[in-house]
């Protein structure tokens, strides 16, 4: 028999180790909130001003913003070679990687482009957008006047595109609402605009974002394991190992990587194949020239030396199906890079590209520019009235194939 002092100890002890467990649990739940792992609700209570600034179509950037460092006057990043915005020949859409974020403007590819092309490069990139943006950027920017358009995806962005509140998938900052393209039942688009409307509303909305949100993927206690961090905490972190980002890591892959499975719920390959369809054509509805371009980061380049195949292939061989071209930069890049490092034009591999990165990319979208003949294209048609300047190319001195 258990004397009651016995008894007494082992409940104080477990006691002590469920509350060891809990801490334990709490503190590892903290390492991973800033993963959003966890979604945790932002005071939001003082942002009316976000409703006041906001685009009312791209959610960002505003456009109280154009005109100042980042942004000239017509919302394109400044541009050294060619600083006076207007007579653009060709203007680029897509993310920070399409920005050039983390060089400074002379150094970024697009200003590149534009000495190599001898002519303006509008650059609107802008960072945190998912092709879907772009698309509806370079739809609405009706003063674009450069007869070539230049769309970039990011292999991240499959997730940006099945995402309306990037707070969901990039936590810190809480005041990102965005548009969104859903798949009707023909298989065709259908755009999901801007949700919540004022500050009041927002202020409910950040608290329970599944109130709010119909076409979201990354809400709390959805396919995408993100959940809230409450007591008991233990519970909580066994709810984490169904998040994409503990389910890559398991998998030593990049958390975008799933999105690009075939029998994926979100659906990103065939929404980003349609967002890729929809920027051609409203391009050439406007009498222009697009070209579609596929970057990679420095983990698909390692993944590819790895495993012999590319995080996206599966959107290269949709938009195939729909008779769309697009650059795959990845194997352009991989025929420099051999068997050496892999991350050799990125800040670091999970970052954005160096000043060595940037010149690559410039050198290639020339080089494919030129593959395709869009400048000449665009001179016969009476649309390119610059000097069809001569273009290095971007073939290396001695070509090594690509490991396997």
């Amino acid at each position: 028999m258990f004397s009651r002092k016995k008894i007494l100890f082992s409940f104080v002890a477990l006691l002590l180790l469920l509350a060891l467990a809990e801490g334990l649990a709490y503190l590892a739940a903290r390492m991973l909130d800033g993963r959003s792992v966890f979604y945790r609700a932002e005071d939001v209570s003082q942002a009316g001003d976000y409703f006041e600034r906001r685009d009312p179509v791209l959610g960002w950037p505003s456009p109280d913003d154009f005109g100042g460092n980042r942004y000239d006057v017509s919302g394109a990043r400044p541009n050294p070679a060619f600083p006076l915005p207007g007579h653009a020949c060709v203007s680029v859409y897509g993310d920070s990687f399409t920005y050039g974020s983390g060089v400074p403007d002379e150094v970024a590819w697009a200003n590149q482009l534009s000495r190599l092309l001898d002519c303006r490069v509008a650059n609107y990139g802008v960072g945190g957008y998912g092709s879907d943006q772009a698309v509806l950027r370079f739809e609405h920017n009706l003063g674009d006047e450069a007869p070539v358009v230049i769309l970039g995806h990011l292999s991240e962005n499959i997730m940006r595109n099945v995402n309306q509140y990037r707070h969901l998938i990039a936590a810190g900052d809480p005041l990102s609402l965005k548009p969104r393209f859903t798949l009707n039942t023909d298989g065709e688009l259908r755009l999901v605009p801007l949700q919540v409307a004022g500050l009041e509303e927002f202020v409910k909305f950040v608290e329970r974002p599944e109130d709010g949100l119909q076409d979201e993927f990354f809400l709390p206690g959805g396919a995408s394991g993100v959940a809230r961090l409450r007591f008991p905490y233990t519970l909580s972190m066994l709810r984490s190992l169904g998040h994409y980002h503990v389910q890559a890591k398991f998998a030593g892959r990049p958390a975008y990587a799933q999105f690009y499975d075939d029998d994926h719920p979100a659906r990103g390959v065939e929404i980003s194949a349609r967002i890729l369809e929809l920027f051609a054509s409203s391009a050439r509805e406007r009498g222009k020239l697009p070209m579609l371009q596929i970057i990679p980061t420095g983990l698909d380049m390692i993944e590819y030396q790895e495993t012999g195949e590319w995080t996206y292939a599966p959107l290269l061989e949709r938009a195939a199906e729909l008779g769309i071209d697009v650059v795959d930069h990845g194997s352009r890049m991989m025929a420099w890079v051999g068997d050496g490092d892999a991350c050799q034009f990125y800040l670091r591999c999970n970052n954005h590209m160096n000043a060595k990165g940037n010149r690559m990319l410039a050198r290639q979208v020339a080089a494919a520019l030129e593959e395709r003949q869009l400048r000449q294209l665009a001179a016969s048609q009476g649309l390119w009235p610059y000097p069809l300047a001569p273009v290095p190319s971007a073939t290396p001195p001695v070509a090594s194939a690509p490991p396997r």
